[in-house]
């Protein structure tokens, strides 16, 4: 078998290598006329540095990089720290980093690692100054064109020819990148020149308003890789080229901390550079040609996993194409590889492009959240394994070694595995792109357009201190229970409208009504506000006229958790007590400590340790996270009316729900609870679920038995 390689870059020569490892011929083509990068830096985490290393370049790598102690986001302004992988500086060690990721972190001047790339190849393998114009796949291999009129043959054709790809654009058709309107200003310092400045051998990052600057040492560590991100508009498009003007830059810092302006203080010849992206493409490989690195996924670079992606597609490219030589089938090896490399680099394109603005929030509300939210994450994650890990810890070999299956097929039945697909593709790309704003109108659309009310019912909008309460009632309900139902989304989204769906099949089976609350979100409004908000809406009910007799609390995933710290914070204000309480797969738990986040990884699509995670430390921005409002799981249950928790076995929060029953009983609370299999998180809300009917029948009876009923 015979690969053709256009592009001689780090994907290029990655892949050439791991190719030849398998046994498979390579030619690479590149069109400059000397391998040769820009004089930057660049960082090859764990997940790249295990397949470099597996490749032989172990050595080289330890010669020519350094190994990162710890990586330290800073105040741009103050200097501050902010955020610090790991939290405790006694474990800034490399080997705790190799240990924490499972591989070593590196820094790199790019010159350093094309060299030790175009070293290890073979001599005769890449042939320099040959420009790729066309090619053609008939079916038996593909034949390759070149400016200079050489012409090539071979079983396959790999485009690692960078985001300008001349080879994506014949494959895929021609479309301009995305410009994200960053650039960056560039530079390497000699050693000697920052002698008097405290810069351990660790990865600085400075976030400001609109702007970030990154520091690391490269080249042995002889070397300072500086790089500042700002908005394009403070450069003159004349300066886009390779030297950049020192006023400029120095503008664009000005008002920095002392530490950065010494930094810039010795950069004599900058250099800029555009940032320019794709949103994952559903499509990397047809028939004999595939994409590979920035031709398939070019990413912003705020994880620094360009090229780290890159070397993952490369050795993922060398597993399917060996798995293959036996029957030749290349078209088949090419579409298991970007089967496999998609949903993967996707993810990592995706959460790249969506840490810009976090980096440069310019709203000074928004920038007291985020430092008090990562506050919260130093806690909850101090060795940034949830935050990082899924990224960093990566074992891209052993992930390819597996079989392929369909992922909702963790799931028996096709009804469950429907619900599955729903969660898993409920966000799209640019969905991402605004934070949490985004997302609540993903999660809004996917509940209004999945779960519309029950036509028979009636809803109507009774406000309480202007937040939305929706009352849904049944036909012939008003003699019903009426049930105060908080609404899921991890205290970050969700609101009364989106939950009407859910509400409605409620008000139906109890034959009564169901109060809807919207109240307030982090991160603008952190813990406890959303207690604060339930106690304000169960006592505008009260006051109102219903007979707390009458009333149960309800709500389902973190709306769960709500309505049993509610219950909580009644009992302890001295307020008349609900009859009682429903939690349907609660969230009790914003430490995230349960052990069913870990053993249904893979199984739960939408309750992810990563994403749990984040919800809770924008939920709780420095608060204990094992305050029992926060979280249930860890409070006094007695003197709580009877409790009803529904709960799918294998979802990620089965934990949270098993441990709130057993602190429920502890301290004599009647509990029931009902555990669901082979289902997905909230499956109440999934209409065609026969267990989702089946938890509204066991909710309409438990209702019937506590609730008195009404005059």
């Amino acid at each position: 078998m015979k690969a053709i390689v256009i592009g001689g870059g780090i994907g290029g020569l990655t892949a050439a290598l791991a190719l030849l490892d398998q046994g498979i011929d390579v030619e690479v083509y590149e069109q400059a006329h000397e391998l040769k990068e820009i004089g930057a830096g660049l960082q090859i985490a764990a997940n790249a540095s295990r397949v470099l290393t597996r490749l032989g370049l172990g050595p080289e790598l330890e010669r020519l990089g350094v190994a990162v102690h710890a990586i330290v986001m800073h105040d741009l302004h103050s200097d501050r720290p902010v955020h610090a992988l790991p939290v405790e500086r006694s474990d800034a060690t490399p080997e705790a980093m190799t240990a924490r990721f499972d591989g070593t972190f590196y820094q790199l001047h790019r010159p350093d690692l094309l060299g030790m790339l175009a070293d290890a190849v073979p001599a005769g393998v890449t042939q320099l100054g040959e420009r790729a114009t066309g090619f053609v796949d008939d079916g038996a291999g593909v034949t390759v064109t070149f400016e200079s009129g050489h012409r090539t043959r071979g079983d396959l054709l790999i485009g690692a020819d960078g985001i300008h790809s001349r080879v994506r654009s014949q494959l895929l058709g021609e479309t301009e990148p995305e410009f994200s309107r960053i650039v960056a200003w560039r530079a390497l310092i000699p050693r000697e020149k920052l002698a008097h400045l405290d810069l351990e051998q660790d990865c600085h990052v400075w976030l400001g308003p609109n702007r970030s600057g990154v520091a690391y040492w490269v080249h042995g560590g002889e070397l300072l890789n500086f790089v500042g991100m700002v908005p394009a508009d403070e450069t003159a498009a004349e300066s886009w080229t390779t030297q950049g003007d020192l006023a400029q830059m120095r503008r664009s810092f000005a008002g920095s901390n002392a530490r950065l302006q010494a930094i810039l203080d010795e950069i004599e010849s900058p250099f800029i550079t555009g940032y320019y992206y794709r949103y994952p493409l559903a499509e990397w490989a047809r028939g004999r040609v595939a994409l590979l690195g920035d031709a398939a996924h070019p990413m912003h670079p705020f994880l620094a996993q360009g090229a780290c992606q890159a070397i993952e597609d490369a050795a993922v490219l060398a597993h399917t194409l060996a798995s293959h030589l036996a029957d030749g089938d290349v078209p088949a090896a090419l579409a298991e590889y970007q089967t496999r490399r998609i949903p993967r680099a996707g993810r990592v394109q995706n959460a790249s492009r969506t840490q810009e603005p976090v980096w440069h929030m310019s709203d000074p509300r928004e920038i007291v959240q985020r430092n008090r939210t990562l506050a919260s994450l130093s806690e909850l994650d101090p060795d940034a394994k949830t935050l990082y890990g899924w990224v960093f810890s990566y074992d891209v070999e052993a992930e390819a070694a597996k079989p392929l299956r369909d992922p909702s097929a963790v799931l028996r039945r096709e009804e469950a595995r429907r619900a599955w697909t729903m969660w898993a593709t409920l966000l799209r790309p640019k969905d991402l792109d605004r934070q949490h704003h985004g997302i609540r109108e993903a999660y809004d659309r996917f509940l209004l357009h999945n779960f519309p009310p029950d036509p028979t019912v009636s809803i109507e909008d009774s406000p309480v201190d202007g937040r939305t309460h929706l009352r849904v009632t049944a036909p012939d309900g008003a003699g019903g229970p009426t049930l105060l139902h908080f609404h899921g989304g991890g205290y970050l989204l969700g609101s009364a409208a989106g939950s009407v769906g859910l509400a409605s099949r409620l008000a139906r089976e109890t034959g009564g009504s169901v109060v809807v609350p919207d109240y307030r979100l982090a991160p603008e409004h952190p813990y406890p506000t959303a207690v604060e908000d339930a106690v304000a809406s169960y006592d505008a009910l009260l006051g109102r006229g219903v007979d707390p007799a009458t009333v149960l609390i309800s709500g389902e995933s973190a709306g769960g958790g709500l309505a049993v710290a509610l219950a909580m914070r009644l009992r302890d204000l001295g307020r008349p007590m609900p009859a009682g309480i429903v939690a349907m797969c609660p969230m009790g738990d914003l430490a995230v400590t349960g052990e069913s986040v870990d053993t249904a990884a893979g199984v739960d699509p939408i309750s992810t340790r990563t994403f749990l995670t984040q919800m809770a430390t924008s939920y709780l921005q420095g608060s204990n996270p094992r305050a029992p409002l926060a979280s249930p799981v860890y409070g006094d249950y007695q003197g709580l009316p009877p409790l009803l928790i529904q709960v799918g076995e294998n979802e990620a929060l089965y934990s949270d729900a098993t441990r709130m029953a057993d602190a429920a009983r502890r301290d004599g609370v009647e509990v029931e609870l009902d555990a669901y299999p082979d289902t997905v998180h909230v499956f109440q809300m999934f209409d065609f679920l026969p267990e989702s009917s089946a938890a509204l029948e066991r909710t309409a009876k438990f209702a019937g038995r506590v609730t008195a009923p009404r005059p």
